[in-house]
């Protein structure tokens, strides 16, 4: 497995990869070829159990019957799979297998059902072979700092997610995956990556253009629940930790970082805060010492004004003194209590860390 370019400080705590079960079903569809190529030759026995396993003619009976039961019958399991997988290129890949088998028959004019066989056994190993290259480009690393998810043959795709980005995590395990011990792990983000929707069979199928010209089968689909849909944690195989081993150990690590990060996130904005507050209280009992001085400057104008004993002049101006000056002690009783609230909300700050 090759390692990834890593960042400053940053380190490797786990390197993943799917378990080989986790892509049995992919495996199935490759032996599937030379299971249906046998299978078919033994519905033709069924039905005519003289009938030789060579024959000279590519125009006789038996092997014509043979190839359209290999044909329908292939073709048939390609259009179930992709259903089942909504995946339309696995019936692309049976068709093409199929042409290049009849053009083998047929242009060779290799008129031996055991031609089948053989091409169905070498289609099978290379499709065994694609799929087990496909599970080892699937490479999963946490780090100290970060997920990352990759994956593809020819192409080549990357997902990096830091942990504080990870707001929840979605996970799934099959029956077989608990015997095994393997599970897929889906990291979602705020963003919304990672969430995928489900939708009723009757709404997969529904299509107002269609239903809209066939009454009959509009009321056939709202009987079945319409085009209904709910999100689930769902992601391409190479960005998500697909059918990863051992799942407990994987779940349980990647929980205790993303919590770890996003703790360390609440904890620096709490700082934040604080710091903030206090810079704010040093500036509060600046002001308050300025206007201390201010109300003592006062008092002493006031004072020396009484002392000279002006009657009408020196009256208006101690009346306007003493305005100023109520003004002032106003204002410093305002601060006080400013002060006193910003310590409580630090006290407060300082608890619920």
């Amino acid at each position: 497995m090759k390692e990834p370019e890593l960042l400053a400080n940053e380190k490797i705590d786990l390197s993943l990869s799917p378990h080989p079960m986790a892509f049995s079903s992919h495996y199935f569809v490759a032996v599937l070829l030379l299971v249906w190529s046998l299978a078919s030759y033994y519905f033709l026995t069924r039905q005519d159990p003289s009938a030789p396993l060579a024959y000279e003619s590519f125009l006789k009976p038996s092997l014509h019957t043979y190839l359209w039961i290999w044909i329908g019958g292939t073709l048939g399991f390609g259009v179930i799979i992709s259903i089942l997988t909504i995946r339309w290129r696995h019936l692309f890949v049976y068709v093409f297998y199929l042409l290049v088998g009849l053009g083998i028959v047929y242009y060779g004019k290799i008129y031996d059902i055991k031609v089948i066989f053989i091409y169905s056994l070498f289609a099978t190993l290379i499709g065994i072979g694609w799929v087990e290259l496909s599970r080892r480009s699937h490479q999963f690393f946490l780090t100290n700092q970060r997920l990352l998810l990759r994956g593809g043959i020819a192409g080549k795709h990357e997902r990096s997610l830091s942990y504080e980005n990870i707001s929840d995590i979605g996970s799934r395990q099959s029956a077989v995956g608990r015997m095994f011990d393997y599970g897929s792990i889906t990291p979602i983000t705020i963003s919304g990556f990672g969430l995928g929707t489900d939708q009723t069979t009757a709404g997969g199928l529904y299509s107002p253009k269609i239903v809209s010209k066939i009454p009959i089968l509009n009321r056939f689909l709202a009987f079945f629940g319409g085009g209904k849909t709910v999100q689930a944690a769902r992601a391409r195989s190479f960005y998500e930790l697909y059918g990863v081993h051992p799942y407990g150990k994987v779940s349980g690590l990647l929980q205790q970082k993303v919590h770890e990060f996003s703790g360390s996130i609440r904890s620096g904005k709490s700082l934040d805060v604080q710091t903030q507050i206090l810079e704010e209280l040093r500036k509060k009992d600046k002001e308050r010492e300025s206007l201390e001085l201010e109300e003592l400057r006062r008092r002493k104008e006031l004072e020396a004004l009484r002392k000279m004993e002006k009657e009408k002049e020196i009256l208006g101006e101690i009346t306007e003194k003493e305005l100023e000056l109520r003004k002032l002690i106003k204002r410093k009783e305002e601060i006080e209590l400013e002060k006193l609230r910003k310590e409580k909300e630090l006290e407060e700050l300082g608890k619920g860390r």
